[in-house]
Formats: structure tokens, C-alpha cells, sequence
């Protein structure tokens, strides 16, 4: 999977993305921040177990990300969704996509994967157990404004 770039948030500012790679190399483009968001791209690849249809021949399967943000945050779970919506059903090479929200005062965001469908059957891409373990840095301060001050006389 290709390198992706940094993808537009409404309003015109921009939200990284942390790319999880068919190879397990994972990219980060951008810079994950407490406070805000992180788009995660997942090549389904890297879960290729859990294929299985429905009745009518339709995709079964899903993938979901969970993600805690430490200190002592709560477990969440995000359903990654086709990157490219079509109307043609899920296929093995699909890029899955979705947006994380790191909560203010975090610095590490743990991330892990879960493939199950209707088999019943649960895959994970977990770094070995380990979880995927990512600093988050504080927001950059905004400056304070310069302070008035006024000119002094000098005597001699």
C-alpha cells in the first residue's frame, strides 16, 4: 500500500494519519496530538482470515479497531469502513478506514485489531500481544500576546 497523505478535516484543517501497511510497517504522517483526532488506514491484509457471506453472497466479516489512550483511558472500538465506498462488496484487498479521538492530557495511544464475521471466529493484529504503542504529544501552546509597555526617559 502506497504512502498516503495528510487528509483534510472539515473546516479545513488537517487530521494525521497513522497507516497500517500490508507488509506491518506502519507510517505516520502527521503527528498524533491529545486532544484530537488520528484517520486510521488499515490494509485488511494484514487480518486475511475471516472472510466469510451471508445468504445473499455479501461480505460477513468486519474489522475493528480498539484503541485506549493512557493514562487511564477508556477501552473504544471504531468499525473501519472501505476507504473508497462502493457499491461492490468488501474484497480482500480493501483498504479499511476510520477516525480515533485522542482525549486531552493523553500520551500514548494503544491500538490493537480485531477480524471476526460470522463464523464466529476472532483474529487479532495486536503486535504479538504487545499492542501498537504510539507517544501523543501535548497540543502546542498558542503565544501569549506581546505585553504593552511603555517607553522610559533615561536622565543623565
Amino acid at each position: 500500500m502506497a504512502k498516503k497523505t495528510i487528509s483534510e478535516k472539515n473546516g479545513g484543517g488537517i487530521i494525521p494519519q497513522l497507516v497500517f501497511r500490508e507488509d506491518f510497517k506502519i507510517d505516520l504522517n502527521g503527528e498524533l496530538t491529545s486532544g484530537s483526532e488520528v484517520e486510521i488506514l488499515f490494509d485488511s491484509q494484514r487480518l486475511p482470515f475471516e472472510r466469510s457471506v451471508d445468504e445473499k453472497g455479501k461480505s460477513a466479516w468486519s474489522i475493528a479497531a480498539f484503541y485506549q489512550c493512557a493514562p487511564g483511558g477508556e477501552i473504544n472500538r471504531v468499525e473501519l469502513k472501505p476507504a473508497k465506498a462502493t457499491r461492490k462488496k468488501i474484497v480482500e484487498e480493501t483498504v479499511l478506514k476510520g477516525v480515533l479521538s485522542i482525549p486531552a492530557g493523553s500520551e500514548q495511544a494503544i491500538i490493537w485489531f480485531m477480524n471476526t464475521g460470522k463464523t464466529g471466529q476472532y483474529y487479532y493484529d495486536s503486535d504479538f500481544g504487545k499492542n501498537y504503542r504510539l507517544p501523543v504529544s501535548a497540543p502546542a501552546a498558542a503565544p501569549e500576546p506581546a505585553k504593552k509597555t511603555r517607553a522610559k526617559s533615561v536622565k543623565n
